[in-house]
């Protein structure tokens, strides 16, 4: 990880069980997460000095959700302004396309107490679609394979927070915006996260990751 002038290694010492930094292979010298429960791990202050007080900065690198089979169950992405394991921004996306009206899905909530709520996206990709019982939070036609994204395979995620605004590019495409409810947590630490809901094994890696603040 770096802070944009500044290296900042990435050590097994900060890792919880699951994560790992492989030094050979395909996926060498990327930091991956491998388990049937949710992995969380956030840039502590040993990494960096002053991370758990970062207001605003963009978040970029890339970002693979390589679990197959594919499973609706699984996401992946970076948590922003982490307080503790119970309180925290998560911004990614889903390869699934169950929940997108045949698309991939882009998933932004906040975690308060423990519950993620979902953040609603304020800009119109040309695929939201509130439908009588849901409402389908699917990737724009540009991304990806007519907005179907690939498991095993590397996106660009570049994420933008801003006061109370953030906004989400994957593969340099806008395709979240919000510009109001991110004022939950005003400032905290970044991370990253490969959520399952429901015990199914999910395997993320992630590579190149900058903070920019």
């Amino acid at each position: 990880m770096t802070d944009g002038t500044k290296n900042i290694p990435l050590k097994a010492s900060i890792f919880t069980s699951g994560w790992n930094v492989p030094t050979s292979g395909d996926y060498q010298y990327q930091a991956n997460y491998y388990g049937t429960t949710t992995g969380t791990l956030k840039l502590s202050t040993t990494a960096k000095p002053g991370c758990d007080s970062w207001e605003n900065y963009m978040m970029v690198g890339y970002v693979n959700l390589a679990t197959t089979p594919v499973s609706a169950n699984n996401r992946i992405g970076y948590i922003l302004r982490y307080q503790d394991s119970d309180n925290y921004f998560f911004v990614g996306f889903k390869t699934d396309t169950t929940n997108g009206n045949g698309h991939s899905t882009y998933e932004v909530y906040e975690k308060v107490s423990g519950s993620y709520s979902r953040i609603t996206n304020q800009y119109d990709n040309g695929n939201n679609y509130v439908g009588s019982t849901e409402t389908y939070y699917a990737m724009p036609d540009e991304v990806g394979s007519t907005g179907v994204l690939a498991a095993n395979s590397q996106y660009h995620l570049r994420v933008d927070l801003y006061g109370n605004a953030c906004r989400m590019y994957l593969q340099n495409v806008l395709i979240f915006e919000n510009v109001t409810d991110f004022n939950t947590f005003s400032s905290g630490q970044v991370g990253l996260e490969a959520y399952t809901a429901s015990g199914d094994t999910v395997i993320g890696y992630w590579d190149t990751i900058k903070v920019v603040s």
